[in-house]
């Protein structure tokens, strides 16, 4: 009786483990999913450290799934694939899904190489702020506002009064250096990538008959002798950058011509790709934690946008793609 109640409790052990943990002996790829949009990321930074130090885990692909959201959550998560790949020494895919965009795309620039699907929304490089103003409202309805404050710029951006110019320059001034920083990231993780598809461009411009099938993986991405990108000046990739970061969308495959990302492919072929830089055997275990969802996170994820911008935070900077 006793052997059967163990053999009764390993059995449930399993079933409810087995896409947590891989069997053993096994290598495994694991999986992190960036979905919604970008605020808390303490969760995907703790999995991608456990991750990172599991021996068993072997590569880890991230899968975006983001419009974006706030600038320090998007450079957070980030810095923490950045430090995950050069502490554990493990390949990091990024997967792009339908939607992986402005912050979601900073994420994804962490990785080792992006893929994504011809069609996926990507890019809206750049940075946003809104907010509404509820003066006619509220002289409609007969509320108003008491604001006492410790100086003249505390309350920008209040929904009850018009912005200054003053505040409105300080603002911009704001998004400005976040936008640059965006940059600073993107030529940071990509420079080579960026400098290749430039030279990639030049050569289609000047020699059409070297024009390579759209559908393809790019030159460098499937193996084919790269030109030197170190001779193309820091500047010239920069340029090339700001001429597609105006905060405007992207389909997968015209980032990719762009040098934003790497393959066009699905989830399966980032999977297969991060397994194929472990140098792991035959089909790897893909393991993920499965996050119990209560009906409060049902709710929580159909009114989260609306309290975002119900609330008045202050001034808020996203790295999101507008979609109001």
């Amino acid at each position: 009786m006793v052997m059967l109640l163990l053999l009764m409790v390993v059995v449930v052990a399993f079933v409810v483990l087995r896409d947590r943990i891989p069997m053993v002996g096994r290598a495994a790829v694991a999986l992190v999913k960036v979905e919604g949009l970008i605020t808390d990321t303490s969760e995907e930074i703790r999995l991608l450290r456990k991750y990172g130090s599991n021996p068993l885990v072997r590569a880890i692909v991230v899968r975006v799934e983001s419009p974006g959201g706030t600038v320090g959550g998007s450079q957070e998560l980030y810095r923490e694939i950045r430090k995950t790949r050069e502490k554990s020494g493990k390949p990091i895919i990024a997967s792009l899904g339908n939607v992986a965009a402005s912050g979601g795309y900073y994420v994804a620039c962490a990785a080792d190489e992006i893929y994504a699907n011809p069609g996926t929304v990507t890019g809206s490089i750049g940075v946003i702020f809104q907010t509404y103003d509820l003066q006619g409202l509220s002289k409609k309805i007969g509320v108003g506002v008491n604001t006492i404050k410790s100086g003249k710029f505390k309350d920008t951006g209040s929904f009850f009064r018009e912005m200054t110019e003053e505040e409105k320059q300080i603002i911009q001034g704001t998004i400005d250096d976040t936008y640059e920083q965006f940059l600073e990231a993107v030529i940071e993780a990509r420079r080579s990538k960026l400098a290749q598809a430039y030279l990639d461009r030049n050569a289609k411009a000047t020699t059409p008959s070297l024009a390579a099938d759209s559908t393809a993986s790019s030159p460098t991405a499937a193996g084919a002798k790269p030109a030197d990108t170190d001779q193309v000046a820091r500047e010239v990739v920069e340029a090339h950058l700001r001429s597609i970061a105006d905060g405007r969308v992207l389909s997968g495959r015209q980032a990719r011509e762009w040098g934003l990302l790497d393959h066009l492919g699905g989830l399966q072929d980032a999977i297969d790709r991060a397994a194929k830089l472990a140098r792991v055997r035959g089909r790897p275990v893909v393991i993920q934690e499965r996050r119990k969802r209560t009906f409060w996170d049902l709710v929580q994820s159909r009114t989260d946008a609306v309290s975002r911008l119900a609330r008045h935070d202050g001034v808020a900077l996203e790295y999101r793609l507008c979609f109001d």
